[in-house]
This record gives structure tokens, C-alpha cells and sequence, in this order.
């Protein structure tokens, strides 16, 4: 956009919002400076401000300052939520394969969908005689799809093979704690299967 700017493609880029067009006051600033360098004007639909007054440049600035505020304290309030859900046993995020949801109301509660599957799976690799690739084979000819609706791959796979949820954990960032959901492998089918991946990792 702002090479476009520079070339003089356009004189008007219009935004929703101040806070949608950047997540850093800093950032706001610069380009705001490089798009009024080349005459080109920033637009909002849903806030007026003119920066050819000094009253008009304040306000910008004071929009800017708010809408960095709103960001990080949005960040961090949706950061605390999930490290509360952790603590209470929940999940964060979309669910694991071999896990449905048993209803709409929050928090639901989950059920094992697929689980035969999903164990099936890690006993394999756990044997040390099937790679990431021959797992994904063997979902796939079962007619098994990713939680977003794929065919599994190897890198699919070794995220699969590598999450903890499917022994009973929660987790964010580097918090785990125990969840409340049935587990659908035990904890030393999982590390048999962590101690394969790593080394095959350090081969």
C-alpha cells in the first residue's frame, strides 16, 4: 500500500477504524506521516479527524494513543480468560481430534468421538515402526478428517502425536494443569510415543 502511495496510485485510503488499521501507536504515526508525505489522506468511516488543523492533529494522536490502549488491554484480558480456563480444566481453542462438544452451553461438556482412532494412532507410533507419513496413511484410509475438514498429513501428525490434551492435560503457553475431559491415552503411551519423535529428531 504505501509503495502504492509512493508511485501515486491512489489519494484516499479508508479505514473502519483507527484501531483496526494498526495495533501500535508508533507504527500509526510513521505511516500516517508517509501517506501525508505523498498527499495521499486517511479516511475513517466511523471517527472524523483533520490533520491540517492543530486541533484536528491532537485529536489523531489522542485517538491513536486510545486505540493502542484498547489492543494491549484486550490482549491481556483475553490472555487472563484463557489462563482461567486452564486452571478450571477447560480447553482453549478448537477441539482436539477424537473430542466433540456435548452441548452449546459454556463450558460444555466433551465426549470421546473417534477415540478408537485416535488411540490407534499412537499405539502404532509408539512401536517405533511407523513414521509421521505412514500415520497420516493409515487415517486417511480409514476416512478420518483434520479438525479443519483436511486430509492428514505427516506435519499433521506430528502436532497430533505431540499434544498432551489426549492424556488429560490443559494447557496455555507454559501453564498445564489437569483437565476435566476423559483422557484417551495413559501418560506412558504418550511419552513412549515423545520418546520415539525425539529421536527420530535427533537422527
Amino acid at each position: 500500500m504505501l509503495e502504492d502511495a509512493r508511485q501515486g496510485k491512489f489519494k484516499v485510503v479508508l479505514i473502519h477504524k483507527l484501531d483496526r488499521f494498526s495495533r501500535n501507536i508508533d507504527n500509526t504515526l510513521k505511516i500516517f506521516r508517509d501517506l501525508n508525505d505523498h498527499d495521499v489522506t486517511l479516511a475513517s468511516v466511523t471517527e472524523e479527524f483533520d490533520y491540517s488543523t492543530p486541533m484536528g492533529r491532537m485529536f489523531f494522536h489522542m485517538m491513536a494513543v486510545f486505540a493502542q490502549w484498547y489492543l494491549e488491554n484486550l490482549s491481556a484480558e483475553t490472555a487472563k480468560g484463557k489462563k482461567e480456563r486452564v486452571r478450571k480444566g477447560l480447553h482453549n481453542g478448537s477441539l482436539s481430534f477424537g473430542y466433540k462438544s456435548a452441548g452449546s452451553r459454556e463450558p460444555a461438556e466433551l465426549v470421546l468421538d473417534e477415540a478408537e482412532a485416535t488411540h490407534g494412532a499412537f499405539e502404532l507410533y509408539s512401536t517405533g515402526e511407523y513414521s509421521n507419513r505412514q500415520i497420516a496413511d493409515y487415517l486417511n484410509q480409514k476416512g478420518f478428517k483434520t479438525r479443519r475438514g483436511r486430509r492428514w498429513s505427516k506435519d499433521a501428525v506430528r502436532e497430533f502425536l505431540q499434544n498432551d490434551f489426549y492424556c488429560g492435560v490443559v494447557s496455555y503457553k507454559d501453564e498445564k494443569w489437569p483437565g476435566n475431559h476423559e483422557p484417551i491415552i495413559d501418560k506412558d503411551l504418550f511419552n513412549k510415543c515423545l520418546s520415539v519423535c525425539n529421536k527420530r529428531s535427533r537422527r
